[in-house]
């Protein structure tokens, strides 16, 4: 008996590919949060994305809806920064 064999189309594995890029930053992040060994640094980590975004922009048209919607991210991840600093800070 023969198993059939699925046919998967270029834009699932696309897809199964990228959901397996989420899964592995999950289990990163997760790692580096619990990781007790190293103190925690959330304003330095929200950093690191903000410029990880910032430098996605730079590949994108800057009238494009991605363009504008990641703009809007780094914004929002700047009050997060300013809040946890000067939450530290007090």
């Amino acid at each position: 008996m023969s198993i059939p064999m699925m046919k998967l189309s270029p834009q699932i594995v696309a897809l199964r590919i990228r959901e397996n890029e989420w899964v592995a930053l999950e289990r990163t992040i997760d790692d580096l949060v619990l990781n007790r060994n190293y103190p925690l640094d959330i304003p330095k980590m929200l950093e690191c994305i903000q410029a990880s975004l910032t430098k996605r922009q730079g590949f994108l048209p800057m009238e494009s809806f991605e363009h504008k919607d990641i703009q809007r991210d780094v914004d929002a991840l700047q009050v997060l920064i300013d809040h946890f600093n000067m939450r530290h800070e007090a």
